[in-house]
């Protein structure tokens, strides 16, 4: 059948103007949702992508729509919510607290398409505070930004609450919904909506090591970051209430306490859309540390150069306390069990008692520096601990040296904490010089020949969050702000790491994984990567700049012990950080841990010196498996049984790995799209990686689903990259 010339132009008109009313219903979406409600004088701000409306003056220009235009979804809950609070104290004595809405501000706004200046004025009890916040739509995202201006002579800012917003389930169904936290590797909460949602992370610190969260589906999702490029103290607060998921960031002030101090955070908010999930969210925040913040390990390097290689390599972790000559033959047993390159935590090697009399370390135990030899001997990397953190109140010196340099609070009390010794420790300022010696002083000594160890574990300050230090003699703001960074710890291991050049090819490390040090350590230990929901946005981010090593295998349950191992595979981690008791104790056990170890040993290039993909995606009768973790007592965890993971080795080839940590068999089918990443949708080569080397397999068409097999306990790994094509003579 033919069709007139004039009768397809007509039709294709038609569809043209159909396509542009679709187009600005969009844009007007965001609104529309109040358009029962009185809205004169309501902000609006809008790109291509993203329509913000913030609320009129009545409001305190609260957040009451987000909508993303491209995917037609709201982020949004219908509910008036302070776009941020002051937390006050007044002559010293009374506590205030005022937010965007408080009736003691006047308010202004000037505005343009894509941006608004949020201006308030303070009076009454108020008088002296301005606070301003900018707003700004551009390249499919918000930004945004808060100062206040303290002219008061009697008031004193202690806390910001900024910014504060009610988040709503997103499309239809609220069932689908995810909620990324931002702690430990990553932790993922199902459904908040339906079944809650309470986190308080405090950055930076191994429960908080990262600055963003967000909240997607499968069809869209946003993303909230701060992008503070020197790590200021901040909480980040997210729960389930009756008007949605309340999200807000809790800032201590710097210099709180002394009247008339202003606030500014650096960098800027961030609240970008996006497609995808936890690991589309990780990128956002791995683009922008990556360009901006301090302490992004060699910006313009690919991965770590300044790692030495021989740490990259080492494929399992031991861990002993004491010191004995059968601690080292075991050690030196277990090392040659697993057969791949090892290295070892060693714990109790001084004389005082552990976390007694700290930072005391010196003399060592007889028998410590002839240990160290004959496990360096026998091919085993060594790694003492020692505390970066702590003195002990109960020392000798501790009231003459100790208590002028350690942290302190409003009182001009010592801060304290207890552990299982029972002593009480006190967190030392890191801006003192005379902590900073110590601590360096310590380190190099067990550099330096009289031990010469290879690395040197410096606990806590990848995993403690900074305390709100009050004692005006040290010289840093008061409280908050980024000073436990900036004139702390940074240069205590810039300097250390200066005079550790004399013992070539060293390294340090630190417990957890707080993101702001990741520069000025080499690896960092994961023990505490020990929860439900967990994903590895951490190493989504940081995976090519700095290691990951270790976790806690407490309990004696052989599945737990499967579990962890298998996801610490996946994730990228040295494997272990296991007692020498496993090869007697858990024989079954220590032979699958062997395996993770050994598949990590084959994938150096991609698990060691790569990049972390997006994991396969695999769909099939996937059953998830449960056992007592015993972190800090019982603790079932539940996780697929089927771990996953994807990395990418500098020269562009992709590593798979699949590792089942139960019992039994699992089939399933694999859906491989080249692209996702970034192989050409051709012919592929690919090679099957087992414990003992390649093995040659058929080569991969473009994208394709693949029915995949895995037996009781069984991991497999396969290698693909472009296949070379052959030039016709």
């Amino acid at each position: 059948m033919s069709v007139k010339p004039d009768f397809l132009e007509t039709m294709i008109m038609g569809f043209c103007v159909l396509v542009l009313i679709g187009a600005l219903v969009s844009l007007r979406t965001a609104t529309a949702r109040a358009a029962d409600k009185p809205t004169a004088q309501r902000i609006t701000l809008a790109d291509n992508s993203v329509c913000l409306t913030l609320g009129n003056k009545n409001d305190g220009f609260a957040i009451r729509s987000l909508f993303c235009s491209v995917r037609q979804r709201e982020f949004i809950a219908d509910a008036l919510h302070p776009l941020w609070t002051l937390f006050v104290e007044k002559d010293g004595q009374e506590s205030l607290e005022w937010t965007s809405i408080s009736e003691v501000f006047k308010r202004e706004v000037q505005c343009t398409r894509t941006r608004a200046k949020l201006i308030w004025r303070g009076t009454g009890d108020a008088r002296g505070l301005v606070v301003l916040v900018s707003a700004v739509v551009a390249d499919s995202r918000v930004t945004l930004k808060m100062s206040v201006e303290n002219r008061s002579r009697k008031l004193s800012l202690m806390r910001v609450r900024f910014p504060s917003m009610a988040l709503c389930q997103i499309g239809e169904s609220a069932e689908d919904d995810a909620f990324l936290r931002p702690e430990i590797s990553g932790i993922l909460a199902k459904a908040p909506l339906v079944k809650g949602l309470q986190s308080d992370a405090h950055y930076p610190g191994g429960w908080g090591p990262l600055q963003f969260v967000a909240h997607y589906d499968q069809d869209a999702g946003l993303y909230l970051g701060t992008h503070d490029p020197l790590a200021c103290f901040k909480r980040f607060f997210s729960r389930k209430t009756d008007s949605g998921i309340e999200v807000s960031v809790e800032w201590p002030a710097e210099s709180a306490s002394v009247a008339g101090n202003d606030f500014k955070h650096p960098g800027e908010i961030v609240l970008s859309t996006f497609g995808g999930d936890w690991f589309d969210a990780s990128q956002i925040y791995r683009q922008w540390v990556s360009a901006k913040a301090k302490w992004w390990p060699q910006r313009r390097k690919y991965g770590r150069p300044d790692i030495p290689d021989w740490l990259k390599d080492i494929c399992f972790w031991i861990r002993i306390r004491g010191v004995s000559d059968q601690l080292v033959e075991d050690a030196k047993r277990v090392a040659e069990f697993m057969g791949v390159p090892t290295a070892l935590h060693w714990y109790d090697w001084h004389v005082i008692p552990y976390d007694t009399d700290y930072p005391h370390y010196f003399p060592a135990k007889e028998g410590f520096a002839e240990g160290i030899a004959e496990l360096q001997e026998a091919g085993i990397r060594v790694m003492p601990y020692i505390n970066g953190r702590l003195w002990d109140s109960e020392a000798p010196d501790f009231e003459q040296s100790g208590r002028a340099v350690a942290t302190k609070d409003r009182k001009a009390e010592c801060y304290v904490e207890i552990y299982k010794s029972g002593r009480k420790l006190v967190p030392v300022c890191p801006t003192q010089p005379l902590w900073q010696k110590i601590v360096k002083n310590a380190t190099l000594r067990l550099f330096s020949p009289e031990f010469n160890v290879d690395g040197v574990y410096i606990d806590q300050i990848a995993a403690a969050n900074p305390k709100e230090c009050y004692d005006a003699t040290h010289g840093h703001p008061l409280c908050g702000g980024h000073w436990w960074n900036t004139e702390g710890y940074w240069p205590l291991l810039r300097s250390l790491r200066r005079s550790m050049s004399r013992y070539p090819d060293r390294f340090l490390t630190s417990e957890c994984n707080a993101d702001p040090y990741a520069h000025l350590f080499d690896a960092y230990l994961t023990w505490h990567f020990q929860y439900n929901d967990m994903v590895p946005a951490f190493a989504a981010v940081y995976a090519d700049k700095i290691l990951t090593f270790g976790r806690a295998y407490g309990g004696t349950e052989p599945l737990a012990h499967r579990m962890r191992a298998a996801q610490s595979l996946v994730f990228g981690e040295q494997i272990g950080w296991i007692t020498t008791d496993v090869l007697d104790s858990q024989p079954d056990t220590a032979i699958y841990i062997r395996k993770c170890a050994r598949i990590r040993y084959r994938l150096l290039d991609y698990l060691a010196r790569g990049v972390m993909l997006r994991p396969p995606t695999v769909h099939g009768e996937i059953p998830d498996v449960t056992a007592d973790w015993a972190w800090f007592g019982k603790l079932d965890v539940t996780n697929s049984a089927l771990q996953r993971g994807a990395w990418k080795a500098e020269e562009g080839s992709v590593a798979f790995v699949f590792a089942n940590s139960s019992d039994e068999p699992i089939s399933f089918t694999w859906d491989f799209s080249p692209e996702q990443y970034g192989l050409p949708n051709r012919a592929l080569s690919v090679r099957k990686i087992t414990e003992e080397g390649k093995s040659e397999e058929p080569n991969i068409q473009g994208q394709t689903s693949l029915k995949m097999h895995l037996e009781p306990r069984g991991i497999e790994s396969y290698l693909v990259r472009a296949k070379k094509s052959v030039s016709r003579k």
